[in-house]
């Protein structure tokens, strides 16, 4: 699995690089605050992939990273994709 630091992703987002992040917690734990306005919780990602983007880096983000890493093991095992990545630490790495 591929990992990106809060810092590199901070870097990466000032740059304006081209780069999809997609938020999997769930809605209550998204409205108390967010790096994206993407928010697809895991279950529903889970079955319903088309809101990824195929064509750049994808970040998963979670609280703490754990569930990302989770998602992107079932992503890449049952879809095949090969461009995502899990943010370090979580949305509490990327405040931080």
């Amino acid at each position: 699995m591929k990992t990106i630091s809060a810092s590199v992703l901070k870097t990466k987002l000032n740059a304006k690089e081209s780069i999809q992040i997609i938020d999997i917690r769930e809605n209550f734990e998204f409205e108390d605050g967010s790096i994206t306005e993407t928010n697809i919780p895991m279950d529903d990602l889970a079955n319903d992939i088309s809101a990824i983007h195929r064509e750049e880096d994808v970040v998963i983000v979670c609280q703490t990273g754990r569930r990302a890493g989770a998602m992107i093991y079932i992503l890449e095992k049952k879809y095949q994709l090969n461009n995502l990545f899990c943010l370090e630490g979580g949305y509490e790495a990327f405040i931080k």
